[in-house]
């Protein structure tokens, strides 16, 4: 995943912002302050999301069980991107 992100570099406070890719966004800071960047901010890059569908049909039971399971989390109070990502 893409995330865009502002910060001031740790030696100079100079700030700096740009894209980084991580597997989420705790990785992403993680990294960034390895670089030496204080994170200011960080937000998913959204334009960036690849979607690839696969030429097999998707099963009924599939479709079922994957709607029930987004259904469960979004009634324990998971927001929905973060619901359709898991």
């Amino acid at each position: 995943m893409k995330y865009i992100y502002k910060g001031l570099e740790i030696n100079n406070r100079r700030k700096v912002s740009g894209l980084i890719e991580a597997d989420d966004e705790r990785d992403a800071r993680i990294i960034l302050r390895n670089k030496g960047i204080d994170v200011i901010s960080i937000k998913r890059d959204w334009k960036s999301i690849e979607i690839k569908f696969r030429r097999e049909k998707i099963k009924i039971y599939d479709t079922a069980v994957a709607s029930r399971q987004l259904a469960a989390m979004i009634g324990a109070g998971l927001p929905l991107a973060r619901a359709l990502e898991i």
